[in-house]
Parts: structure tokens; C-alpha cells; sequence
């Protein structure tokens, strides 16, 4: 359309046609590619500024995303249950603000990502799920953490939580079987319920002196 790129939910295409339509686009969001099975590789163009939510959910064979530094907007659920997508890049200066709620969950494929340094919140159950998540970097521009953000993580072993951050959300890192060490910075001055619940190998945790949590942060 002259004002989006938009394919409707369950249409499926190869990826040489999908490539070919990305090159060819003078548009400002793309919106509903989900579903796209063919899909392997995805390179967002320059001309995109907006990707709307579910963009491209259960697209089950895409490998590798490449956001453009154009994107000002990724919608929730933008990339959800994506089993196969192993790399996500995003291109430098990233104008993105924020990881929005479930963009990631599911993400099984996931190893590695590096949240750039734009980046202010961390949404609810951005990378819940991503079962093969081994290792995120957390850039000191985050102030928030949401509830579930990395829930059933279960080969990570080790995050860093920058100074940056303010507030962590319920169950941050719940079902985190692999994770062994962590220290909540000083700055964090809000955590939510059940945040290490069940995460069963974890044996040292440091948190500040001050910190106001309504619930049990520890359990299981």
C-alpha cells in the first residue's frame, strides 16, 4: 500500500519473493507477515520505521533478523514464537526505545543478543521461553526490568544487571534452571514477587541493603 507493508496473517511465501518485495518497498510499517514458513532470512529496509505486533509471529523457519536502524517502533509479539530464529542484529545508531511485551517469547533458537544502547525498558515476557537464551547483554541506558522479561530461560547461567536499572518485575527469572550467581545493583529499589522462583542451581545472590518487595522474592 503506499502507506504500509502489509501481508495478510497466514499467507505463505518463499523467501526469494519475500527478499525481492523488501528491496522494492517505499513504505513506513510492515504488519502481519506472520506465518510466513519459508522465511529464513530477514532484512528490514531503511525505508521502514514501524514493525506492528505479531509482524512476524510464527514464522517457523526464520533463521536471522536484521532490524534496520530505521525502526523507531518493534510491536509486541513482533517476533514470537520464531522456533527457528537463532541471530537477531540491530543495526547501529538503533533508534528503538524499548522491548516491548512477549516480542521475543517462544524464541526457542535463541542463543545470544545483545539489547542495544537506546534501549530504556525491557517488556513483559520479552524473551520468555527462549529455552536455548545462553547468554544478553543488558546495555546501562535500561531503567526497567518487566515481569517474566526472561521467565523459563533455561540454559542461562549468568546475566548482568546494569546500575542503570530501577525496578525489576514479578518472576524476572523464573524457571532460570541454569543461572547460578546474580547481583541485584544498588539502584534497584523495586523488585516484584517470585522473582528467582525456581531456579533450582542458583547458590549466591547479592541484593541492596534497601529494597521494597511485597512478596517473597526467593523460593523453590
Amino acid at each position: 500500500t503506499s502507506k504500509g507493508y502489509i501481508w495478510e496473517h497466514d499467507w505463505v511465501f518463499s523467501a526469494s519473493i519475500v527478499a525481492q518485495i523488501a528491496k522494492k518497498v517505499n513504505s513506513f510499517y510492515v504488519k502481519f507477515v506472520r506465518k510466513c514458513l519459508f522465511l529464513k532470512e530477514l532484512i528490514i529496509p531503511e525505508t521502514i520505521t514501524t514493525i506492528e505486533k505479531y509482524a512476524f509471529s510464527n514464522c517457523d523457519n526464520l533463521i536471522e533478523a536484521i532490524i534496520a536502524s530505521s525502526i523507531q517502533k518493534l510491536g509486541s509479539w513482533g517476533f514470537s514464537d520464531c522456533g527457528s530464529l537463532s541471530k537477531v542484529t540491530f543495526e547501529e545508531p538503533c533508534h528503538l526505545t524499548s522491548i516491548e511485551n512477549y516480542t521475543f517469547i517462544g524464541c526457542k533458537s535463541l542463543k545470544r543478543v545483545s539489547i542495544p544502547s537506546s534501549i530504556l525498558s525491557i517488556g513483559y515476557y520479552a524473551f520468555g521461553t527462549c529455552s536455548g537464551l545462553k547468554d544478553i547483554f543488558i546495555p546501562s541506558s535500561v531503567k526497567s526490568i518487566g515481569g517474566f522479561a526472561f521467565s523459563d530461560c533455561v540454559l542461562l547461567s549468568n546475566i548482568s544487571i546494569p546500575s542503570s536499572v530501577t525496578s525489576i518485575g514479578k518472576c524476572a527469572f523464573k524457571g532460570c534452571t541454569s543461572l547460578k550467581k546474580i547481583e541485584i545493583p544498588s539502584s534497584v529499589k523495586q523488585i516484584g514477587e517470585l522473582l528467582f522462583f525456581g531456579c533450582s542451581s542458583l547458590i549466591e545472590i547479592s541484593l541492596p541493603f534497601k529494597i521494597n518487595s511485597n512478596y517473597l522474592a526467593i523460593q523453590n
